[in-house]
Order: structure tokens, then C-alpha cells, then sequence
């Protein structure tokens, strides 16, 4: 890692946190898999094939969760890296 690459995964890791944080984004993503799950334990027992495709729609916004708590974590491997580098 260099400095430059260290100082782009510090901003977006900050930039990462402060969304993961807005209270909006957070309420949209908790309304989101409610009415996800909601919609699965509501579907007939028939409808196997729809909620294998809401069971994908979770999948994917986990899948985004976890990108977002990923740019958090390498912005604070950055931060370290940039403090041992300064030592």
C-alpha cells in the first residue's frame, strides 16, 4: 500500500461509515429487508419460486451491508498504515 492509495481507503472508508450511520440509509435498508421477510413469511407455501427470488433480493442487500462494512474496515487498516508510516 502506498500513501496515496492509503489516503483514497481512509476517505472512503470515512465516507462508508457516515452512510452506514445516516439515519435515513439505515431506515431505508431496516424498511427494506422488513419488507422482504415480511413478504416471505406472508407467501403462500405454493409460491416456493418467489421467495427463492426474495430470498436472492436479501442475499444481495447483505451483499451491500457487507461492501459498506468493508470499505469501514480498510479505511481503518489505511489509518494504521498511515500511522506506522509517519513513526
Amino acid at each position: 500500500m502506498n500513501e496515496g492509495q492509503a489516503r483514497q481507503d481512509i476517505q472512503k472508508g470515512v465516507d462508508a461509515k457516515n452512510l452506514k450511520e445516516n439515519p435515513v440509509f439505515k431506515n431505508i435498508f431496516e424498511n427494506i429487508e422488513k419488507d422482504i421477510l415480511d413478504y416471505i413469511r406472508n407467501s403462500n407455501p405454493s409460491s416456493a419460486k418467489e421467495r427463492e427470488e426474495a430470498y436472492f433480493q436479501l442475499y444481495a442487500l447483505k451483499q451491500v451491508q457487507s461492501k459498506i462494512q468493508s470499505f469501514i474496515d480498510d479505511g481503518k487498516v489505511a489509518d494504521r498504515f498511515m500511522q506506522e508510516s509517519s513513526k
